[in-house]
């Protein structure tokens, strides 16, 4: 079809009755929507993706943070682990030894953790610790149940 005849059909297709249709036109124009709309929604979810990489590597940052506090202060932290509620917001569980846990030096890590929550925590990033001590036999199939399923690592250690 030349670009005449395109041109043509299309002038004519806007000029008529909606109900009078040129197939090959609407085609093309339904393939570029299409098209354009997948283009659209790979750079979305390629936003969404950067940023919740970039809010997980904060999450990561203020968590070794959290735990250099809790060596500071001598407070046992065996493990954290990670939920991530949305792409914004995360919970740490972090199980902390028995003694540790019942000692005074709670008061001091807890007033860290919220000068660090302060400092970090803004619409675009939330985030929230919680201390769990270390009773004995922990059954981690119901932390995994409640979606605290990254583990991690200090730096630190």
């Amino acid at each position: 079809m030349s670009e005449a005849q395109i041109f043509q059909d299309d002038l004519l297709n806007s000029l008529t009755n909606p109900n009078w249709k040129n197939e090959s036109i609407e085609v093309a124009k339904s393939k570029a929507y299409n098209d354009g709309f997948k283009k659209g929604m790979n750079v979305k979810e390629l936003a969404l993706k950067n940023f919740f990489i970039s809010n997980i590597e904060k999450a990561t940052l203020i968590s070794e943070e959290v735990y250099k506090k809790f060596n500071e202060s001598g407070f046992i932290c065996k493990q954290m682990i990670l939920k991530a509620i949305d792409l914004k917001s995360f919970d740490v569980l972090c199980i902390i030894d028995k003694e540790s846990y019942l000692s005074e030096a709670r008061k001091i890590v807890y007033k860290s953790i919220r000068e660090i929550k302060k400092a970090n925590n803004s619409n675009e990033f939330f985030i929230n610790f919680l201390m769990m001590p270390d009773g004995g036999e922990i059954d981690y199939s119901l932390i995994k149940s409640e979606g605290f399923t990254l583990k991690y690592e200090p730096k630190t250690r």
